[in-house]
Formats: structure tokens, sequence, C-alpha cells
């Protein structure tokens, strides 16, 4: 399977998927708590503030291939929760789009490759011995504000993955609204 990471967008959007190809999610949370130190920083928040955390399941042809969590400000997306429990089918980035106004313009991303921990060999099925690739990054607005603080666990040895770079002097054109 080739995965193209760096594209903007929902998951659909980044993996070449044959005709034949079944993708699924499983949502396995999807609650309200505190930011901790890290997300607050990187998402730009205050003390105390609070986060959705999305914990989420995709399924290729009936195999678990990759593990994603997903951290958003509450104050961002207020009853994102509603949205899910709802079953509501769109992404989680077209919901935030569509709903909340916050389209995807970029993100900033990290691969580190190492051996699945615990909880990952147990949802994606994996080996004791086996990898996982883990997709790190922060996804930012239109007005390039944090968005998004992600994290996906991919089953090292079902994925390929792309890389594309923008030229250091590319510039990106940004609607104001009042």
């Amino acid at each position: 399977m080739r995965a193209e990471t760096t594209k903007v967008g929902g998951l659909r959007n980044s993996l070449h998927l044959d005709a034949q190809s079944s993708l699924r999610t499983r949502l396995l949370g999807c609650f309200p708590r505190r930011a901790n130190q890290e997300e607050i920083k990187s998402l730009g928040l205050v003390d105390g503030a609070l986060v959705w955390e999305i914990s989420r399941l995709r399924i290729l042809n009936r195999r678990p291939v990759i593990w994603e969590v997903s951290t958003i400000p509450k104050l961002l997306a207020p009853d994102l929760g509603s949205y899910f429990e709802s079953r509501d089918k769109r992404s989680l980035y077209d919901l935030l789009d569509e709903v909340y106004g916050l389209k995807e313009s970029r993100e900033e991303q990290t691969l580190l490759c190492r051996p699945a921990q615990p909880p990952e060999q147990e949802l994606l099925d994996l080996l004791r011995f086996e990898w996982v690739v883990v997709v790190s990054g922060i996804s930012y607005s239109t007005r390039q504000a944090p968005i998004d603080r992600f994290r996906m666990m991919f089953v090292a040895k079902s994925f390929a993955f792309r890389l594309a770079t923008a030229p250091a002097f590319a510039v990106e054109a940004v609607e104001l609204v009042d």
C-alpha cells in the first residue's frame, strides 16, 4: 500500500486504494479532557484548556492497519463529539471545514519507525517483534493557526511512504474574513 501522508485532508486522500479495496473506520473513542503540556504548547492553548481526543482504527480489507489519535481544541469545535455520537459519515477534516470553518491548509509531520508497543500490538493485531511507522504532527488552518495534533500508527510491513516537499519560496494566498 502506498501512502502520501503529506497530502492535506482526510486519510483517504493520502492512500492509493484500488477499486477492490475496502477502507472502514471504527471509532474507538471521542471525549473531552484537559490538554497536557505538550498539547498546550503545540496547539497554542492556555493552561486548563479542554481538547477533544478522537481515537479511530482504520481497517483495510478486514485487517486493522492504522490507529489514529487526533487532539482538537474544544474551543474551536465545541460540540464535535455530537457528530461522532450521531455517526456522521463525513471525514474529520470535512467536519472541521464544513461545520466549524477550519479548513486545513498544511501539516508539519514527523515520521518514526519503531517496534510496536503493547496497545498497538493489540489494536493492530501485531506480533511482539513487529514494527509501526508513527506519523505525528500538527495540522494548520488557512490562517496558519494550529487546529489538530495527530498521531497515526501504521503497520510498517503494509505501507510504503511517499513524501513531497514544497519550495521554500512558495507563497500561499490566504482569505481574510472579518
